[in-house]
């Protein structure tokens, strides 16, 4: 398989290369800068497979356009997109909506117009609707409506997905991911807004008291790698009976996580305090979400988590900080947006 990754220097897509260069897959790792050569050489470690890095703007059509001819893949997964701060969301809504939407349909043409086999889209289970806890969310729950600026922008790409489906005949597959966790997560100008997990291990790094106002709050929490496995069994599995598959782990409480990581980080100290106001992990009375299922993935595709919470916390606490934003000299990295032509600084690294 040749897969093209977009936003592959973004928390997920990183992820999903690395998983795929280890499975023996070429890949196409779209991006937006030269990026830290650190993360680069960790994406293509440990495999013979061909790992290229190609510097690209996802809303420039005509270079995506050439990059999907050139490249041939025969797959492509499409993790790129801005996850805006509230800021963000007022202050630079055309943009968020250009990367995240008018991006996707540049990607969903090149991809039909080529020959590509399977094309997949990261979305998010935040395009659901009553997540207040009270019951579990399937594929068929309802959508959000209204719901803030990131949810529209995924609504829109996965009912752009779906018209490629019908109108360009491309058998085009959405997956909505629940609450990730790993150690390729860091703070950038386009995801601003940190997991629980991250921000627990920063504060312990720090040195900093963990002040957190919900021991009971919980996530689906799933680890990037098994996020990237699942997605490449998605790009391959035959015959998928279904369009839109839930990505989520074992349910979690910050408590229990708090708890792992007080195990692995013995200097970590935590109070639990009633008000957020009082919190530096703080943890509103909507973040609260309804259980996440993933059974239909588990039936259609056979996947199923194998990194639990302790040696996911393990790999995170590991590697902290490695690759910091500090480390990536374009600071729209994750957002594969670019001032240039959109092809840019191409390069092959042939990993080690």
């Amino acid at each position: 398989m040749r897969v093209l990754i977009t936003g592959a220097t973004g928390f997920v897509g990183a992820h999903a290369a690395a998983v795929a260069v280890a499975a023996g897959h070429d890949v196409v790792a779209l991006h937006h800068g030269p990026g830290d050569g650190r993360l680069l050489a960790a994406i293509a470690r440990n495999s013979s497979a061909q790992a290229s890095f190609v510097q690209a703007d996802v809303c420039d059509a005509t270079a995506i356009d050439r990059i999907v001819r050139d490249y041939a893949p025969t797959h492509m997964l499409h993790a790129a997109a801005i996850t805006p701060s509230p800021a963000r969301e007022t202050g630079e809504p055309r943009r968020v909506v250009a990367t995240n939407e008018l991006g996707t349909l540049n990607l969903l043409v090149a991809a039909a117009r080529h020959g590509t086999q399977r094309f997949v889209l990261v979305s998010s289970t935040g395009v659901y609707t009553g997540l207040d806890g009270s019951r579990e969310l399937d594929e068929e729950s309802p959508l959000c409506d209204p719901c803030g600026l990131y949810a529209v922008t995924k609504l829109g790409a996965e009912r752009l997905s779906r018209w490629a489906r019908q109108t360009l005949q491309l058998d085009a597959s959405i997956v909505r991911l629940g609450s990730v966790y790993g150690q390729f997560e860091r703070p950038t100008p386009s995801r601003s807004r940190m997991s629980w997990i991250y921000q627990a291990i920063s504060l312990g790094h720090s040195g900093t008291e963990v002040r957190c106002n919900a021991p009971d709050a919980k996530r689906d929490w799933i680890h990037g790698d098994d996020v990237g496995a699942a997605l490449m069994a998605v790009l391959q599995a035959r015959n998928l009976p279904h369009v839109v598959y839930n990505l989520a782990g074992p349910r979690q409480s910050i408590a229990a996580v708090v708890g792992e990581l007080s195990q692995i980080m013995p200097t970590l100290r935590i109070e639990w305090v009633q008000s957020l106001e009082e919190a530096n992990l703080a943890i509103p009375p909507a973040a609260h979400c309804c259980s996440i299922s993933a059974a239909r993935l588990g039936r259609d595709v056979g996947f199923a988590p194998t990194i639990d919470l302790a040696a996911g916390l393990r790999l995170c606490v590991a590697d902290f900080g490695r690759w910091g934003s500090a480390g990536l000299p374009d600071p729209g990295a994750d957002s594969e947006r670019s001032d240039g032509d959109g092809h840019g600084d191409i390069r092959g690294i042939q990993s080690t």
